[in-house]
């Protein structure tokens, strides 16, 4: 377990099968009407996820931040994705959904309390 990545108190613990999903995520939205390109993108989601100067803006490095650094729980949503799906093209918006996802399944599938959790809303 990486504890050091992780603020104090913040448990990483699983949760058994009849325990109640997480309650009390954190919200953010990423605004897809603010999302014109591939910068837009890693800017807005490096401010509201609060990813520091050292994120790469780059799918990897949004993969290596948001699979290990993101406190939990946190659950994002991406609001008119339509927007942004124009704007970036289906090809690279659709991997930037799925490192996303691939995100918040890893966490689902660990069996998190404190969780990632990710949705796409047009």
């Amino acid at each position: 377990m990486l504890t050091w990545l992780r603020p104090l108190g913040m448990s990483l613990t699983s949760r058994p099968a009849s325990e109640p999903e997480m309650s009390s995520a954190m919200d953010v939205e990423l605004d897809g009407s603010r999302i014109l390109s591939s910068a837009d993108l890693h800017d807005e989601i490096a401010t509201i996820l609060d990813l520091g100067p050292y994120y790469g803006r780059n799918l990897d490095a949004l993969w290596d931040r948001i699979s290990a650094d993101v406190a939990r729980p946190v659950r994002l949503k991406w609001i008119n994705a339509r927007v942004s799906r124009e704007a970036l093209g289906a090809e690279e918006f659709s991997k930037v959904v799925d490192v996303l996802r691939r995100a918040a399944e890893q966490d689902r599938q660990a069996g998190l309390i404190e969780r990632f959790e990710f949705d796409v809303f047009d």
